[in-house]
């Protein structure tokens, strides 16, 4: 159990979202509402494996899935857990509730709190406030690995790196410390340091989020099958680990296991239907088969789902720009959501950056296009090898004002 207990405790985003109920009076329902539990010490009842029992759980943000008269119930990669309403402050009203309790007293555990609300909003400066403020009181290794984990998302690498180092050298044995510095080298190619840091960290702990970190350096190196191998590991680790499927049907997609890549971005939706990972990586995957109408309603379920996630926007449009299929193309529909992808992304994010400028090839504008697949290339540290190939060579489609087309594989 205390793999569960530790995963709990870490967990500060992107879980699963709540499926759509019928219309109700949204003043009256917690389910599609993201919640922030609302002090520490705050127990749970955790069901995992047909075992039920009570945790101490610390920060968490899920949404809510489904409700009673004092309860609600959460699904955390494969956890479920139920809570007291009491016990938690949903997203919407959580800034207004943890200005108040700061009003009343300052202390590290509240101002790490409004930041979790403020992340979940997107109001990344002022979460970094709170943790500027919060590390200012007292700089733990945790809290050190929370604003570096801010960093992460915001693409900022030097400072993520800076604060997991930091919080390895103030507690040499956190395993946190390690697998959080593992992702930042990983994103930024740097395998063998990745490599390093994921195996540290399955030392001191091992959990299916490192085993999974360690099965997608592998892939970026295109080693399938060892990634394979460690996804399958993964999957062993918790049965209902939604984005160890996806990475292994990508990995099957590449090693062209084509019925064993559908079957496992299938079986993601299945376990999460709510969450947009599934949605997003089957969409990509019918893509790259060329089941137009399917990715397309992939793509267009998973931007349902949460119109905020910039990575659903980011293959919606990719549908929508590059499909063989013109019934399935819409230029000025993919532009406005690549650009929405990329304004969520900070413009960090080479992925988001080369849709968006296949959007403007789409729609002729081919000066645009090379403009912004220029500032994608330029940020080849956060590309494999492969892809930056591959956009170097839809730069001389540009050139000869040709737009992109997702060719399948067969």
């Amino acid at each position: 159990m205390n793999r569960w207990l530790l995963f709990v405790l870490l967990v500060l985003a992107g879980v699963v979202t709540a499926a759509p109920l019928p219309k109700t009076d949204p003043k009256k329902t917690w389910v599609g509402k993201s919640v922030v539990i609302k002090s520490s010490g705050t127990t749970m009842a955790v069901q995992h494996s047909g075992i039920r029992e009570m945790v101490m759980v610390n920060i968490i943000n899920p949404v809510v899935v489904s409700e009673d008269e004092e309860s609600i119930e959460i699904h955390v990669q494969g956890v479920t857990g139920r809570l007291k309403k009491t016990d938690v402050v949903r997203i919407d009203d959580g800034v207004e509730y943890f200005n108040k309790k700061l009003d009343e007293e300052v202390s590290i555990d509240l101002l790490i709190r409004r930041a979790s609300v403020h992340r979940m909003r997107n109001e990344f400066d002022l979460a970094l406030t709170d943790y500027d403020t919060a590390l200012g009181l007292n700089r733990g290794a945790a809290l050190l690995q929370n604003r570096g984990s801010l960093h992460l998302v915001r693409r900022d690498f030097d400072k993520a790196l800076a604060d997991f180092t930091e919080s390895i050298q103030t507690m040499p044995n956190f395993q946190g410390g390690y697998r959080s510095r593992g992702a930042v080298y990983e994103a930024t190619n740097q395998y063998d340091e990745a490599m390093k840091d994921y195996e540290k960290a399955n030392e001191l702990a091992t959990d299916a989020t490192v085993t999974l970190g360690i099965g997608r350096v592998y892939a970026l190196q295109e080693k399938y099958k060892e990634a394979v191998t460690k996804y399958d590991t993964a999957i062993e680790i918790n049965e209902k680990f939604t984005s160890a499927f996806t990475s292994r049907g990508s990995a099957y997609y590449e090693l062209n296991e084509f019925k064993k890549a559908r079957a496992d971005m299938d079986k993601a939706i299945e376990l999460a239907p709510q969450a947009t990972v599934g949605w997003v990586s089957r969409a990509w995957l019918n893509m790259k088969l060329g089941d137009a109408r399917s990715a397309a309603s992939d793509a267009a379920e998973a931007v349902r789902l949460d119109d905020s996630d910039p990575g659903a926007l980011n293959i919606r449009a990719w549908v929508l720009s590059t499909c063989p299929d013109e019934d399935y193309r819409n230029g000025k529909k993919a532009l406005e959501l690549a650009k929405k992808a990329v304004r969520l992304s900070e413009e960090k994010h080479p992925v988001y950056l080369d849709t968006l400028a296949c959007a403007y090839a789409e729609l002729g504008d081919f000066p645009e296009a090379s403009a912004w697949l220029k500032k994608a290339i330029e940020l080849k540290n956060q590309l494999s090898k492969k892809r930056t190939a591959e956009m170097k060579a839809r730069q001389l489609l540009f050139e000869m004002k040709k737009p992109f087309r997702e060719i399948p594989k067969k």
